[in-house]
This record gives C-alpha cells, structure tokens and sequence, in this order.
C-alpha cells in the first residue's frame, strides 16, 4: 500500500517536471521573440534617427536658400 502511494507520488512528481520543463522552454522562446522585438526597436530608433538628421539637414538647405533668396532681394 505504501508502495503503491509512493509509486503515484513519484508519477505526481514527474509530471511536474514535465510542466515545468515546458514552462521554461515558453520562457526561453518568450525571451528570445522580446531581444528580437527590441533589436527591431533598436533598429528603427536608428532609421528615426538617421531621417531626423536628414530633416535638419534639409531644413538647413532651406534656410541657407531663402537667406540667398533674400540678399537677392
């Protein structure tokens, strides 16, 4: 009888490593999608930041062609 008792204690046991193995393999995958989404994020801030500075330059350009514009005035 207390054989048979451990015996499930034992299957009980099992199965909970078996949950908990899948659980931290979700992590793991979980881990893995969120450094892909922030090296995503990262890559876009760059992008952002490269047409940010192509604005200012742009917004320079302007500027330096309305003076011009202006002193033929």
């Amino acid at each position: 009888m207390v054989d048979q008792s451990i015996k499930k204690r034992i299957q009980s046991i099992k199965s909970e490593d078996q949950s908990i193995k899948k659980r931290i393999q979700s992590i793991k995958s979980d881990d893995q999608s969120i450094k892909k989404r922030i090296q995503s994020i990262k890559s876009d801030d760059q992008s952002i930041k490269k047409r940010i500075q192509s604005i200012k330059s742009d917004d320079q350009s302007i500027k330096k062609r309305i003076q011009s514009i202006k002193s033929d005035d």
